[in-house]
């Protein structure tokens, strides 16, 4: 019986800390697609130089997509200790006011943590008690 690699694992396999944003994100979609997600990221080949996508809005977030049950996910990657523009910090902000799933990922094993805990069964619901009241 042949076993198949945890995806996790091969995505981690691929990271190192030292790696620029690109090979992060790559190394991020990786580890999405491997968990079945349709995620896409903003980068493009021109003149085989890799540059940033034109589509989208100052602040649109590296990575898009949806997670299972069709939410939206907005992430934006980031090298260890980079900051986030405030273009992007705002965009992040107005999506995830409209319920989309963000982050700020600087590792894939920093996006395998954030998948788990956005894909996670809410848990169990704790109704109110109903004070006393005149009811029969």
């Amino acid at each position: 019986m042949s076993r198949r690699p945890d995806p996790t694992a091969r995505a981690l396999a691929r990271a190192t800390p030292a790696r620029p944003e690109r090979a992060i994100q790559a190394a991020i979609l990786a580890l999405f697609r491997a968990h079945g997600l349709l995620a896409w990221g903003f980068q493009r080949e021109r003149a085989g130089r890799r540059r940033a996508s034109h589509i989208g809005f100052p602040g649109c977030p590296d990575v898009l997509g949806y997670l299972p049950g069709g939410r939206g996910l907005a992430v934006e990657i980031k090298r260890p200790g980079a900051p986030l523009r405030p273009a992007q910090a705002q965009a992040l902000d107005v999506l995830g006011r409209h319920g989309v799933a963000t982050g700020v990922l600087h590792s894939v094993d920093e996006a395998a943590r954030w998948l788990a805990a956005v894909t996670a069964p809410p848990g169990p619901v704790c109704p109110t008690p109903l004070a006393p009241g005149p009811w029969p």
